[in-house]
């Protein structure tokens, strides 16, 4: 399966992944087959993009980091709490340190993949399902940072609930105009958290600095107080990161998503300005720059597919071959390790149409 735009889906594609609401609930169940009807549904609920079957990937193995089980529960477990904190009713801090807990085994266990698929959701559970990936990413960096266990639970909680100031603006990522109008307004979010938080019982002061700082910059040109690198909490320059990969990588109506590699070279251009240089060498440690599925071109001319992504040199993939440098079909396809063939490399990545 690959990741394409809503704009490009067509009558007759198979669905590839379940999109899901932030209840869990499907919207729409993997295999099924594309109608007029249900892309207009689709958009209609604000899905920007979604996972359809491809002829070349059929048979490749797609493995995320956490369970869907575990996501689609850290999303309704994230949306039930925002709304609580919103309320002022009490939150069940237990259930979200149980849930951090449980990521933080899950991500242990895949502790050989790498981050690469992309959450396919409504745009109404765009800022559900954004705390829940930049969850994923900054215990994944946490990790490998060395953080110690009770200091990655408050990571855990600060970053499924870094946004969470952002809950008392409605209707968020309605449009781009009205998401450019309130941009300015939408930074104090930043201190709507931090008070939220901070008032919460059972809630460590460091998680409610995570959603205080997060807009920070290492440099010190940040808001909302201009803080600069160690006068910044490690575990907010860490989310910093994470929520700005994940904002890159994902679509909105204020922009497209991009690539990882070309959000991985935003965050390395930005490294030791507004990010923190340590962290984002772990964090890109961590991401795929092509990941599974990604048709890609190489330097020979031949196209192919990534099958897999090896750890320590992200930009040596193993591709499957489909076409020859002339566009014909390979057949049978074969495999060409990029590790072991040090005059070959991807030229671009290419679209379903360009294969």
């Amino acid at each position: 399966m690959r990741a394409i735009s809503i704009e490009k889906a067509k009558p007759g594609m198979i669905v590839g992944k379940n999109i899901y609401n932030a209840n869990g609930s499907v919207l729409l169940s993997q295999k099924a087959i594309l109608t007029e009807r249900y892309i207009d549904r689709l958009k209609s609920l604000g899905i920007m993009a979604l996972y359809i079957t491809s002829e070349y990937c059929d048979n490749l193995v797609f493995e995320d980091v956490i369970s869907e089980k575990t996501r689609n529960e850290t999303m309704a477990i994230t949306r039930k709490s925002l709304k609580a904190l919103k309320s002022s009713e009490k939150l069940h801090v237990r259930k979200v340190t149980d849930i951090i807990d449980r990521i933080i085994d899950e991500i242990i266990g895949s502790k050989d993949l790498l981050s690469s698929l992309i959450d396919i959701r409504a745009l109404n559970d765009y800022l559900f399902s954004h705390s829940v990936n930049v969850a994923v990413l900054s215990l994944m960096t946490g990790l490998h940072l060395g953080i110690q266990q009770q200091k990655l639970r408050y990571l855990g909680m600060g970053s499924l609930f870094h946004d969470m100031g952002k809950i008392a603006f409605d209707n968020l990522y309605k449009n781009q105009d009205e998401f450019i109008e309130f941009e300015e307004q939408v930074k104090k979010h930043t201190e709507y958290g931090f008070e939220m938080l901070r008032k919460t019982e059972g809630v460590s002061l460091l998680v409610a600095h995570i959603a205080f700082q997060h807009h920070e910059h290492f440099d010190g040109s940040g808001y909302p107080r201009g803080l600069a690198g160690e006068e910044i909490s490690l575990l907010a320059r860490v989310v910093a990161v994470a929520s700005s990969y994940d904002n890159l990588t994902s679509d909105t109506p204020a922009k497209p998503r991009i690539l990882p590699q070309h959000a991985t070279e935003y965050l390395t251009v930005k490294s030791g300005t507004v990010f923190d240089p340590e962290v984002v060498k772990a964090f890109i440690s961590n991401i795929a720059l092509f990941p599974i599925g990604t048709l890609v071109l190489l330097n020979s001319g031949e196209r192919g597919i990534v099958i897999k992504s090896h750890k320590e040199f992200p930009t040596r993939p193993l591709v499957k071959v489909v076409k020859d440098h002339l566009g014909q079909r390979v057949n049978p396809p074969f495999d060409i390790d990029l590790m072991k063939s040090p005059t070959s490399f991807l030229e671009r990545v290419l679209e379903e149409e360009e294969i």
